[in-house]
This record gives structure tokens, C-alpha cells and sequence, in this order.
């Protein structure tokens, strides 16, 4: 298959040749699934948060190093709503929470390879929605 660059859809055009027509748009048709995958992430987060017995983590929430926003930059605790604070699992050292992260920031790290796992942004280990863990 030959990439149809300008200049070889330029050329097609002098040898009397049209090229093919642009492909349609069709990211429209999975915008409703991803929003729903979307929704889906951020109520298993809420039912973590709302039943902490059901999940146990044994962890030192009190000296967090770090705390990131959407866009993973460094920012202060009280620029992240207290109901958006949520850490990984694979991140804890020793049993302390070192990074805490924008809920929305990792929801949309999860969607962007369709394949419902990242990589941590700090770390890098691999994870998914189970290991995100509500940060209370």
C-alpha cells in the first residue's frame, strides 16, 4: 500500500487519475461507549469510597509526598477536592501512600489505549481500575 501523500496525490492528478475519496470520521460512534466506560470507572471509585470495610488497605495515609493533578503536575493538597483524591495500589512503598492523584487524571490515563490498563505516571508499574484505591 503507497501513503497517499500530497505530492503522490499530486501526481495521480497529472497522470489522470483521481485519488480516493477521505475516509469518514467515525470517532462520533464510540464517544457514547467511552463515556459510558467513563461513568462506569468513576462509580466503581464511588462504591470503593462509600464502603472502605469491604476493601482492606492497611496503609499510612498521613506523610503523602506528592499529590497531582489532571495533567500529572505537581500541585497542593488543597487544589485536589477531597472527594477526587484517590491513590494506586502498585505506588504504596512500604506501606505509606507516597502519591496522591486527581481521579479524573487517571480515569482518562485508563482510557487512552483502550485497553483499560496503564502504566503509573510515576512509577510506571502496570495497573488498572482495581488498584486505583479513594484516598480518605
Amino acid at each position: 500500500m503507497v501513503r497517499l501523500t500530497a505530492s503522490r496525490i499530486s501526481q495521480m492528478r497529472r497522470e489522470g487519475r483521481t485519488p480516493p475519496p477521505v475516509p469518514p470520521y467515525r470517532n462520533h460512534e464510540n464517544k457514547a461507549q467511552i463515556e459510558r466506560v467513563k461513568q462506569l470507572m468513576v462509580d466503581h471509585i464511588k462504591l470503593r469510597r462509600n464502603n472502605p470495610n469491604l476493601f482492606t488497605n492497611n496503609v499510612n495515609k498521613n506523610n503523602v509526598s506528592t499529590y497531582y493533578n489532571n495533567s500529572f503536575t505537581n500541585t497542593n493538597a488543597k487544589n485536589i477536592p477531597k472527594n477526587k483524591r484517590v491513590y494506586i495500589s502498585k505506588d504504596v512503598v512500604n506501606g505509606k501512600v507516597k502519591h496522591v492523584y486527581n481521579q479524573d487524571g487517571i480515569i482518562k490515563l485508563l482510557l487512552r489505549n483502550g485497553q483499560f490498563a496503564a502504566k503509573s505516571p510515576i512509577s510506571r508499574r502496570n495497573f488498572n481500575i482495581k488498584n486505583v484505591i479513594p484516598f480518605t
